[in-house]
């Protein structure tokens, strides 16, 4: 219970430090608007650029987890092994709870289907559930970082997206590059 409720203290600092820093870095430009959550978006390369930045604060803590835990673990037989591992331990980890569903079709793509994602579950914006989605986006580029960073530590390279009609369910997509 530590660790999950650690994890969105972090989040809760992570990603307005990554829209701060994007702001910084950009000029604002005429016409800037409020988004949801109360950060400035300047334009669509603004939140692009915040997203690589929770992407890759994501990105650095799966590799830090994989190198802890998978190394405590016997090698593993194949790439479904690893995602295995991700949606059992990692996840377990990190937000309290193992992954509900893992799909595949065996041939390099994988999805981890959450019906209530933890980091989703208590999030709401005055627009009603477009807005909410506007603003929960940072937030889910972290989990996507997570999966890579562990992949890319235990020598698999994927893309990995997400995808979301109505929250806290979410889909991550996984397709591992050959």
């Amino acid at each position: 219970m530590v660790s999950s409720t650690a994890l969105e203290l972090l989040l809760a600092e992570v990603v307005p430090a990554a829209l701060r820093v994007s702001q910084e870095l950009t000029e604002p430009e005429e016409g800037s608007k409020m988004a949801p959550f109360g950060y400035l978006v300047d334009s669509e390369s603004h939140l692009d650029n915040v997203y690589f930045r929770v992407e890759g604060y994501g990105y650095r803590v799966g590799r830090g987890i994989a190198e802890s835990f998978s190394n405590e673990r016997p090698h593993f037989a194949d790439t479904l092994d690893m995602m295995k591992f991700i949606c059992k331990d990692v996840w377990l980890l990190l937000y309290n709870k193992q992954v509900d569903h893992l799909k595949t079709n065996h041939r390099g793509t994988f999805v981890f289907v959450e019906n209530q994602f933890r980091g989703c579950q208590r999030m709401s914006a005055k627009g009603g559930q477009v807005e909410t989605m506007k603003g929960a986006t940072p937030y889910l580029w972290f989990p996507v970082g997570v999966i890579r960073g562990v992949l890319a530590a235990l020598g698999i390279q994927a893309d990995v997206t997400f995808e979301t009609t109505q929250l806290p369910v979410v889909y991550f997509n996984i397709h591992v590059v050959q």
